[in-house]
């Protein structure tokens, strides 16, 4: 083993020396050229635009120079000086390096540095102030090309198991998921097969292609264990390893039909709602079980079907709190459940739940409604609580496409695709009353049974009273020197129960206060509308001579219980 490490870390420092010396000739072939090109593109560049204003600076420097001190004439001839160095030292380089043509690159670049060492021994104290800018310059590149190798060597993590080096890997994350797959491994394992590693990192630069992934780390370790191992492929479920089985074949072919046999129609996708997995590697051999107890593993249930009996006084949201479900999953498992809950029937709350349960995904189509919304307009030209519709409502369509998920027959989950509005609702419009009611007197002071009269006013009279030989179930209340238009107040205090047309009846209002009802017909307008609550003399309608009716009257009827009395009896 220890030779092998001196023979790797060998190769390593070769490798490394190989590679930093073409590194060191590439960047110095490419700084030359890229030089090259720079300093071509910036003559062309001088020439067109910046020779005329150079010379019109350097006169101007000229003037300056002959009125500064001495150091800074020195300063500026050092500055020239340099240039001129610069410029000299360039053209030896660019000599030197053309001189041989027919030779490799890495001669020409050595007979070009030769070149420029013999001009700088006639020049050393333009070289010296020359370096005062290149070892900068020159730094900076250096700089840059040791970070850039630096991020492209191959770093990695050592693992030794047991004292003995196994290999190399990525980082520690990949030995903790070693780790995971070793432990669940083994599942089948007895307390005295155990099997305990002490690993230990350590840092290396390894060449591409040498770094062991998770199931090979996990396949080494295992072979290096010294329990006895098999070739075999796992079955993970969910994360977890379930067994193994040296031709997992059989397995496949029936986790295929399973999947195959939950399909309705063609249309239909199948899935698990479980991950599967398969790993190919090395196991223990008490952990390889048989084709058959694996199949049987994944056909066996982990719950079955459980009933709840309904009791006296139960109701579905009762039955599900006790039972720890919510009402929607009650509801799921028994569709009826809302509308069909007698005592003694067994309602469904937990259904057999499969190992290895599958997911049917269905597309579908379908419309749904879209219900219309109410708008209220106020208007003086009805009255306070009058209500009146004047554009009916309709609900709209919408076409919608969804995937509908099923497990076991049960849906768990809808995922709307598209919508689409095919009807828009029309909103409901209905007229809200503002004019005040007109101020009456009403009908006098009430009766001992709580009534007054509808009308007031004099000349009223009876012209048909209660009974009689047509069995009349109101009385028709008239006015001498005429009746029609006369208003017409609640007997009684209650609730309009309804307010509009009948047939034989006309205009008519009832009005209802626990058991009594009152009737007023015959109305030639109406102040009231449905469901709207009327205190007693409070204006309701007029009369008129609507429906079957031989002249303007109201007919008013009192009703106890549902059955006609005479109203007579129950006037003041």
């Amino acid at each position: 083993m220890k030779n092998e490490v001196q023979k790797g870390l060998t190769e390593v420092v070769e490798t490394l020396s190989a590679r930093f010396l073409n590194s060191i000739i590439a960047v110095g072939t490419f700084f030359l050229s890229f030089f090259a090109l720079v300093s071509k593109a910036a003559k062309a560049f001088y020439r067109k635009f910046l020779r005329t204003p150079v010379i019109a600076v350097k006169h101007f420097l000229l003037k300056i120079r002959k009125r500064e001190s001495s150091l800074y004439q020195k300063w500026l001839k050092s500055v020239y000086g340099v240039r001129r160095f610069f410029r000299s030292m360039y053209n030896v380089l660019r000599s030197g390096y053309r001189q041989y043509p027919e030779k490799s690159v890495p001669l020409r670049v050595f007979s070009a540095g030769a070149a420029f060492c013999h001009a700088a021994r006639r020049h050393v104290n333009l070289v010296f102030k020359a370096l005062n800018y290149i070892v900068p310059a020159v730094s900076a590149v250096v700089f840059v090309f040791i970070v850039q190798y630096a991020f492209s060597l191959n770093f990695a993590i050592g693992v030794e198991y047991n004292g003995q080096h196994i290999g190399y890997i990525q980082d520690e994350s990949v030995f903790q998921e070693t780790e995971a797959k070793i432990q669940s491994r083994l599942v089948y394992q007895s307390d005295d097969q155990e099997l305990s590693y002490h690993p230990r990192f350590t840092l290396a630069i390894v060449p591409t292609g040498t770094l062991m992934t998770s199931a090979e780390l996990t396949d080494t370790i295992i072979s290096a264990s010294g329990t006895d191992v098999v070739e075999a492929t796992g079955l993970v479920i969910d994360g977890k390893f379930v067994g193994a089985v040296k031709d997992i074949s059989a397995v496949k072919e029936h986790l295929d039909s399973k999947l195959a046999a939950a399909k309705q129609s063609e249309t239909d996708r199948v899935e698990f709602t479980k991950t599967v997995e398969m790993e190919e590697g090395l196991y223990f051999k008490s952990n390889v079980v048989s084709e058959e107890d694996l199949i049987a593993l994944i056909d066996s249930n982990t719950q079955v079907d459980r009933y709840y009996t309904v009791q006296e006084g139960d109701a579905p949201l009762s039955i599900a709190e006790k039972n720890d479900v919510t009402l929607n999953e009650l509801v799921a498992l028994n569709p009826d459940i809302l509308t069909n809950c007698p005592v003694g029937r067994s309602v469904l709350i937990n259904k057999s739940e499969s190992y290895l349960p599958v997911k049917r995904i269905v597309t579908i189509t379908y419309e749904e409604t879209i219900s219309y919304s109410t708008e209220y307009i106020d208007t003086s030209s009805l009255y306070k609580g009058q209500k009146q519709t004047k554009t009916s409502g309709q609900n709209g369509t919408r076409s919608i496409t969804a995937d509908v998920s099923y497990v076991d027959g049960v849906e768990i989950g809808r995922e709307i695709l598209s919508s689409e509005v095919t009807a828009q609702p029309v909103n409901e419009v209905i007229l809200r009353g503002t004019a005040s009611l007109p101020t009456t007197s009403g009908g006098g002071n009430p009766s001992k049974y709580g009534l007054i009269w509808p009308t007031s006013g004099s000349g009223r009279y009876i012209s048909s009273p209660y009974g009689g030989s047509r069995n009349h179930k109101a009385i028709d209340i008239c006015y001498y020197g005429g009746a029609y238009g006369k208003t017409i107040v609640a007997a009684h205090s209650g609730t309009v129960t309804y307010a509009g047309w009948k047939p034989s009846y006309g205009y008519v209002v009832f009005i209802q206060s626990g058991s009594v009802t009152t009737v007023y017909a015959h109305c030639s307008k109406l102040a009231v509308s449905t469901g709207q609550t009327v205190t007693q003399g409070q204006y309701i309608a007029n009369i008129g001579s609507t429906g079957y009716s031989t002249g303007p009257h109201l007919h008013f009827e009192v009703r106890i219980n549902g059955s006609h009395v005479n109203p007579a009896r129950y006037l003041p």
